[in-house]
């Protein structure tokens, strides 16, 4: 996709230090190699690194509305942008570009913060209100487009990634234990703390709103605020429909629907497909849809048992599509690779597998492509993996409250493998001697209030990847709007109550926890593929309640499960932003 980057002066109206924005910009040339754009004001500098997907010829950023009020730069792409396009101009706005970027000025001239209800897509997106002297950023419902940011004495600093915010010289490298602590224990980065301290990434679905001192304060404001929350109902308060073809149908409408979204762009659109349910289904989409083949990809491992090259030829040629084009990927393949993947993902990556994602981005780019669909995120939404099943019915041994029966049958379990079990007391003094994280009471009776699971990726999956030139950067999102807004019925809802953890729903806060991130180095540096590969995170702060946010799309094991996903976009190298 893209990079953004700026800066604000939170004790006035400085102008930012010569040469700062520039190389910060520069720390992003994976994210966005087509084009560079900057904005200079008084106590303010944004940056932007471009990859062009949509409006190729006129989509420089910064953009502005008409007056030039409002300024914008924006990672990440509206999926119903000539819609809101239309209504804009309907309505007396007159925009000048082709480009998706162009309608944030404007409908933040309508709506200021309630825009953000009204986006459908996936996005990171820093707004100056020249009026306000103020800055908003902003990140997408799932979560999907990364953003950073990090206060510096008067000054407060962002960008796409951590890369960028180190190399401005005003931020030092220095670990966060408690981040270090939370890959280990979820082995995911749920945020906002991340493994740099003082770094911290901006919530899903929140925006942060800074405005500097000023005449009538003493004090700079910088407020953190929800615009979306994920909705579960209570049991028993779920779709009325019990006709199971009718919800097949309504569901495959859905997911059509959404793949016909994110296949909206000015450069070709290929595929990952694996052989499974969920690539399978977005590729059959993807061709129904547009007409033609698509370039598909997949990965050829060396272990027969786990090769599934054979399943993803067979469906290339059942669907009617282009056979895969092959990435051969070797057991030793892991550890060579394995560096350029922490560097790229700016923390630790518990999967390795991530590296055969990895090296299939970079082969797409080799390939000349900008865009690829995947499928990540569908075995969350439609609880596809197996150990859903096992919690479910593990679930059922805590009936009796106070005792956990789950947890005995759970240790059993792993002494029958041999594994080292820790005393919880002995685990919860590590977590607090480097500052971890304590499990907040949600008022369960007798029951965990949480479970993570960590999804064992296995290939390319169905849902959306963006391929950068000259980086080999890999970004995977999903159709049904995990990591970003991109399940059609849900992006479209508005800000949603928070779900309150009472007992009798808790079977729907069992999720997933886990984000990697994969992408190739650059030249000097890899680029980061947070953008898309995120699965679901389960949000565990005291006054959320347990939300379960999911970056992607879905997947069905139902009679008739297709699978949505999304296309994050990038440039000619390998996939990112």
């Amino acid at each position: 996709m893209c990079g953004i980057a700026g800066l604000m002066d939170l004790a006035g109206r400085r102008h930012a230090p010569e040469g700062v924005v520039e190389r910060m910009s520069k720390a992003l040339i994976h994210r966005g190699p087509d084009e560079e754009g900057f904005l200079h004001r008084p106590g303010l500098a944004l940056a932007s690194r471009r990859l062009a997907i949509v409006g190729l010829a006129d989509g420089q950023q910064p953009v502005s509305n008409e007056d030039q009020s409002v300024f914008a730069v924006f990672n990440g792409e509206l999926f119903d942008y000539p819609e809101k396009r239309a209504e804009l101009t309907a309505r007396g706005h007159r925009l000048h570009t082709h480009c998706d970027t162009e309608i944030i000025p404007h409908l933040w001239e309508e709506s200021q913060e309630k825009m953000f209800e009204r986006l459908r897509g996936q996005f990171a997106i820093a707004l100056y209100d020249v009026k306000r002297h103020q800055l908003t950023l902003a990140r997408d419902r799932f979560g999907i487009s990364p953003l950073y940011w990090t206060r510096q004495g008067d000054w407060l600093l962002f960008a796409s990634e951590i890369k960028g915010l180190l190399a401005s010289g005003m931020v030092a490298p220095k670990a966060d234990l408690k981040g270090l602590d939370q890959i280990f224990t979820f082995a995911a980065m749920p945020g906002p703390v991340t493994c740099f301290a003082g770094v911290q990434l901006l919530t899903q679905g929140h925006y942060l709103q800074i405005t500097p001192t000023h005449a009538g304060s003493k004090e700079p404001v910088v407020s953190d605020q929800a615009y979306w929350t994920m909705d579960f109902p209570n049991q028993g308060d779920e779709n009325p429909e019990t006709d199971p073809r009718k919800l097949a149908d309504a569901l495959e409408a859905l997911l059509l629907k959404a793949v016909e979204k994110r296949l909206r762009a000015d450069v070709p659109v290929g595929a990952y497909l694996s052989g499974g349910l969920d690539s399978s289904m977005i590729v059959a989409m993807a061709c129904k849809l547009k007409g033609e083949a698509i370039n598909t990809y997949t990965i050829r491992v060396d272990d027969p048992a786990l090769d599934e090259l054979s399943a993803a030829n067979r469906t290339a040629k059942y669907i009617g599509t282009k056979p895969p084009i092959v990435q051969d990927f070797k057991a030793s393949d892991a550890p060579e690779i394995y560096p350029q993947l922490i560097q790229a993902a700016e923390a630790p990556v518990i999967d390795t597998s991530c590296a055969a994602l990895l090296m299939l981005a970079k082969r797409v780019h080799s390939n000349g492509q900008k865009v690829v669909l995947t499928g990540e995120g569908a075995d969350e939404w439609l609880a596809g993996y197996p150990w859903y099943k096992i919690s479910k019915l593990m679930g059922a041994l805590d009936i009796i409250p106070g005792l956990r029966l789950s947890n005995a049958a759970v240790r059993a379990y792993f002494r029958s493998k041999n594994v080292p079990i820790y005393p919880q007391g002995f685990r919860e003094s590590l977590e607090q001697s480097v500052g971890g994280f304590r499990w907040p009471n949600y008022g369960f009776t007798g029951n965990r209030c949480a479970r993570c699971s960590i999804k064992p990726a296995r290939g390319p999956r169905s849902g959306s990847t963006s391929t950068a030139p000259n980086s080999g950067h890999l970004s995977t999102a999903g159709c049904g709007s995990a990591r970003g807004s991109r399940w059609p019925d849900i992006c479209s809802r508005p800000k949603a109550t928070a779900w309150p953890c009472t007992r009798r729903s808790k079977r729907a806060i069992r999720s997933s926890t886990r984000t990697f991130s994969i992408s190739p180095p650059s030249s000097t540096r890899a680029g980061n593929s947070r953008d898309s590969a995120t699965n679901t995170c389960c949000d565990l702060s005291p006054n959320a309640g347990c939300r379960r946010k999911s970056r992607a799309a879905t997947r069905s094991s139902s009679a008739r499960p297709w699978t949505a996903s999304t296309s994050i976009r990038n440039q000619k190298s390998s996939a990112s932003c």
